[in-house]
Parts: structure tokens; C-alpha cells; sequence
């Protein structure tokens, strides 16, 4: 599904994928081999991020259980968070796509990744010698190893001090999440706090540059549940949409920093936006990616 495919092709091989049975394997196939080869910088940015933010609001992170939602195919943003002392980190996700060769691949891929910036570690706070460097026997012997546990449709039971995301929001559907944030809100410990990464731009866009980033607005409702199923949803919740839900869960909002693109707002101004999007200001439209800090008070 790559850029030679119209946009209309794309979402059609998308909404042929949810539809048929076998061939999401194939797709995760394709995906599994990409992350292998390579090292996402973006998702190594985030995780420096959150550590950072941890430091400026004083939100605790050494010694402290942490949970990620949606860990994905590799353990990344959990053994970078490893390197800053968070002790253990619990990795989420709806369904099992993380063996063992991911995790000696993402191992493999942040140490090489630290050696090369082995003098900025320390600026960080980052440790190395947190991360064993295996290879481990078993995909049990990894994760005590390396001080992570793995979840799958499941919340432990047990209280995380911090709760963090990489370009996972915007996959869940709207009506799950005040339920979700609900959840994550009775899984903090009192003080706890939260940090989302949120991709408010329309995903095709990112294969495709000749579209807007904020194509996927032009759609009715109705036809975007049609066409953005499974694994491909985005729900297009722009960052303002999100803040009732936060502060209706109990969070407060520490920080909320949002992005967008040189243009966009001229470009929200040009676009056929569907109903639901015509009253909102085109400056919120416009906002492209958002960081967001919460704290459980």
C-alpha cells in the first residue's frame, strides 16, 4: 500500500483486508518485516520526550512502574524508558504481535542507537547498563530480563505510576475512549500521571504527499466508519475534542503542546470540510500532532 496507490485505492485494500479473512495476516507480515529493518526515529524522539517532560513537571519516573499503551511490534519506547531508571514497565496492547525476535531486534536496534550517542546519554539521564544485552532463551527469560511485562487486552491489577502512548489515540474508536481514559484513571496511583503522543493527520497522507493531511475531514461520519476499519481506524478527533474526555475522567491537564504544519490553516480554509467540522476554528483543525501531560490529582 504504498504511494503509487490513489487514496481511494488505498482505502479500498484497506476496507478489502478488515473484510477478508487471512489477509490482515498478510499485511502484518509486510509490517513485521519493516520494523525489523528499521529503527523509527520518531518513536526514539517521543520516548526522549517523555522523559524530558518527566523532568521539567517533576513527575516521578526512577524506580516506577509504567505502563505503555499500545507497545506494538517492538519494545522501544519500554527499554528506552528502562535506560531512565523506570522500574518495571508494563507493554499493553489489544492484540499479540511482540515474540521474541522483536524484542532482541528493538534491543539490538535502541544499543546501537545509545552507542552512537553514548556522551548525551548522561545529559539524559539514560543508563545503558539497565538494558542486558541477552540473546535470551525464551520470550519469559527476555522480559525479566529486561524488567518488562506484556499485556494483551488486559489492565493489571496492580497501580502504574505513569501511563504513556506513541501514536495510539487517534486508532481508538471515539466511543471507547471515555471508557479507556476511566480505566487508565483507576489504574494510576494517586499523583500518577499520564503522557499521550497524538498523529491528528489523516494516515494516508503519510504514503501519499499530494494529499492534505487533513483530507480525511472532507468525509461524513457515516462514510468514514465505513471505510477506516480494524487495525487502519482513525477515529479524527482534533486535539480540542480530546480535552472534555480528559478533564470528564478526573485528569488534570499539565501541558499541551500541539503542532501544525506551514499552510495547513490556509489549507483548512480551501477544503470541502464535512458538517461536523465546518464550525470548529480552522486553528484547531490545523493542529497536526499534539503532546499532551496529565496528572491524576
Amino acid at each position: 500500500m504504498g504511494a503509487w496507490l490513489p487514496w481511494w485505492g488505498r482505502l479500498g485494500l484497506q476496507r478489502l483486508a478488515v473484510a477478508l479473512p487471512g489477509t490482515i495476516w498478510l499485511w502484518k507480515a509486510y509490517l513485521r518485516r519493516k520494523y525489523q529493518a528499521t529503527l523509527d526515529e520518531q518513536t526514539v524522539q517521543s520516548a526522549l520526550h517523555q522523559i524530558i517532560l518527566c523532568k521539567d513537571f517533576g513527575l516521578p519516573l526512577q524506580g516506577q512502574r509504567v505502563m505503555e499503551i499500545g507497545s506494538g511490534w517492538k519494545p522501544v519506547i519500554p527499554l528506552i524508558l528502562r535506560m531512565a531508571g523506570a522500574d518495571p514497565i508494563l507493554m499493553t496492547d489489544v492484540s499479540r504481535t511482540m515474540d521474541l525476535a522483536m524484542i532482541h531486534t528493538a534491543l539490538a536496534q535502541v544499543r546501537a542507537k545509545a552507542e552512537a550517542v553514548r556522551n548525551q546519554l548522561q545529559d539524559l539521564g539514560l543508563s545503558l547498563s539497565a538494558l542486558q544485552t541477552g540473546p535470551f532463551p525464551t520470550m519469559d527469560a527476555a522480559l525479566e530480563a529486561l524488567h518488562l511485562e506484556y499485556w494483551i487486552g488486559a489492565i493489571p491489577a496492580e497501580p502504574v505510576q505513569g501511563i504513556v502512548s506513541h501514536n495510539v489515540l487517534e486508532h481508538i474508536p471515539e466511543s471507547l475512549l471515555p471508557t479507556l481514559f476511566h480505566s487508565w484513571y483507576s489504574a494510576l496511583q494517586p499523583g500518577g500521571w499520564m503522557i499521550h503522543f497524538i498523529d491528528h493527520s489523516d494516515h494516508l497522507q503519510h504514503t501519499n504527499q499530494h494529499l492534505s493531511p487533513l483530507h480525511f475531514l472532507r468525509f461524513k461520519d457515516s462514510t468514514w466508519r465505513f471505510w477506516s476499519q480494524g487495525p487502519f481506524h482513525q477515529n479524527r478527533l482534533r486535539w480540542q475534542e480530546y480535552r472534555p474526555l480528559f478533564e470528564t475522567a478526573g485528569f488534570q491537564i499539565l501541558a499541551w503542546q500541539k503542532e501544525a504544519y506551514a499552510g495547513t490553516i490556509e489549507t483548512v480554509q480551501t477544503l470541502p470540510l464535512s458538517t461536523r467540522y465546518r464550525a470548529m476554528a480552522p486553528e484547531d483543525l490545523a493542529v497536526l500532532k499534539s503532546r499532551v501531560v496529565l496528572k491524576k490529582p
